[in-house]
């Protein structure tokens, strides 16, 4: 066609079919560049899906864990508790087998160890944002400063096990009672538990346990609530998670 139409001398059609063709081109390749955005978007908001959906199972699973840890704790706490107040009141009631049970139990802290490596991978980028909340990186970043708080909490227990109680009862009874209790036999050295009811150090070392452990219970509580706040977050940004 550009040829006949050079060949009639007519350089003004020429001039607008050529530029028709040039503008069909650029046409062509915006709607190329545009479907091949899409494509690519497409892929980053599935991408974004199933780092919501990791996020969302390991947020399941470690709020299942927090949980079973936090009914752990509490019943420590309140053993240790239950202890304080038999000291206070003097009683006699309590048999050398039953304080026995209660110091094992006291002593014996459950370790805590978070499921959160996704959680971490993702609060630690700083290329990856969600781009259908905003909110859900500020959510998870609070909810990262419980987390650490939460280990620090269960660090000081730890500390107080170790560097308190321990060396006291070291010092100031037996641990063969403790094993007469585990293995159900009597293997002599048995100590008398009242020596300890009446001495304010112990008292002092088991109000140490009670200072420790009711805060770390407490900040269970908060967490476990920030846990299912983000867990409801990523349900209602991403329906389909729940499938």
């Amino acid at each position: 066609i550009r040829q006949k139409l050079l060949s009639e001398n007519n350089f003004s059609k020429y001039l607008i079919y050529a530029i028709g063709e040039i503008i069909l081109v650029v046409i062509g390749i915006l709607i190329a560049l545009q479907i091949n955005n899409w494509n690519e978007e497409l892929k980053l908001e599935q991408k974004e899906i199933d780092i919501a959906t990791e996020i969302y199972f390991e947020l399941n699973e470690n709020l299942a864990y927090v949980k079973k840890q936090k009914i752990n704790w509490e019943k420590r706490a309140n053993t240790a508790q239950t202890l304080s107040k038999i000291i206070i009141s003097k009683s006699e009631s309590l048999t050398q087998k039953q304080f026995d049970s209660t110091m094992l139990y006291i002593l014996g802290y459950y370790k805590l160890n978070l499921i959160k490596n996704k959680f971490d991978n993702i609060v630690s980028s700083e290329t990856f944002e969600f781009k259908k909340s905003t909110s859900l990186k500020r959510e998870m970043l609070a909810l990262k400063s419980l987390y650490e708080t939460l280990e620090s909490y269960y660090q000081s227990n730890v500390e107080v096990n170790r560097n308190t109680l321990r060396p006291y009862l070291f010092e100031n009874y037996s641990f063969r009672n403790f094993n007469n209790i585990i293995s159900k036999e009597s293997k002599g050295f048995a100590v008398n538990h009242q020596n300890l009811l009446n001495d304010l150090k112990f008292d002092n070392a088991i109000q140490n346990v009670i200072g420790s452990s009711m805060p770390f219970v407490n900040y269970f509580n908060t967490t476990i609530k920030k846990m299912e706040l983000l867990k409801v977050a990523l349900e209602e940004t991403y329906p389909s998670i729940k499938e």
